[in-house]
């Protein structure tokens, strides 16, 4: 159906995007033989991006394929094929270390930014809510501290603090329960969050309390961080400042 041949399209360009090597095993892993049949190896539309060769799929064009998830492709669309690779993923992931990889991407927050739709902040910011709450009972997600992470940094860049909040404390809670983890990108977050609470907050007492909270974890991270990540949240103390 056209509707099928529009999900595994999506799920091709989706994969194209986040630099993924498309094969057509992996396609047919994840979408069933559905993408060995003829007639949707030669629909126009599919023909148009995908050009099926020796067991690989090549995409025509990666800035094509970034345009029409971005800028043309209907969000629920864009949703339903990402959830549809998340859980065969999901599945899959056992028998396949690669397919972890590939699953750890398409939740990865900065990457999925790249293929939600862009024509309004709304749109995208629906989008992405709504496909974190389809995967978050997976198997790989259920209990997994950067699943959560990556669902609270989403909420905090859409500006939502109170769902940020709460998933920053389910990281915080399933990283306890992992022997030995470093909650140390957990903090590093939580600290812009809280500089973004203090910046809005409207009662001085409170918005001291969230920027000293941030200002602690902040310079921790600097006694011992050789890269940018706390210096860049950093800046969030001068927009407080102001």
């Amino acid at each position: 159906t056209r509707r099928s041949s529009d999900l595994v399209l999506l799920g091709i360009l989706a994969l194209t995007v986040l630099g993924q090597r498309v094969t057509m095993d992996m396609l047919t892993d994840i979408f069933g033989n559905r993408v060995l049949d003829a007639a949707f190896q030669h629909n126009e539309r599919v023909a148009e991006f995908v050009d099926f060769r020796r067991g690989e799929v090549t995409n025509r064009s990666s800035v094509a394929a970034q345009f029409v998830l971005n800028r043309v492709a209907n969000p629920n669309s864009i949703v339903d094929a990402m959830t549809t690779m998340a859980r065969s993923l999901d599945r899959l992931g056992a028998s396949y270390r690669l397919y972890n990889e590939t699953l750890r991407s398409l939740l990865q927050f900065s990457q999925i930014e790249t293929i939600l739709p862009s024509r309004s902040i709304v749109e995208r910011r629906e989008a992405a809510f709504r496909y974190y709450e389809r995967v978050k009972n997976l198997k790989y997600c259920q209990t997994n501290p950067q699943f959560w992470l990556q669902y609270a940094i989403a909420a905090l860049v859409f500006e939502d603090f109170e769902r940020s909040e709460k998933y920053f404390q389910s990281a915080y809670a399933f990283a306890e329960r992992s022997r030995n983890y470093d909650t140390h990108k957990i903090d590093n977050h939580y600290a812009r969050l809280l500089l973004e609470q203090a910046s809005r907050s409207s009662s001085p007492v409170s918005g001291m309390k969230l920027f000293r909270d941030a200002r602690k974890i902040i310079f921790e991270q600097i006694q011992t961080e050789r890269l940018y990540y706390p210096y860049r949240v950093a800046t969030g103390i001068g927009r407080f400042y102001d």
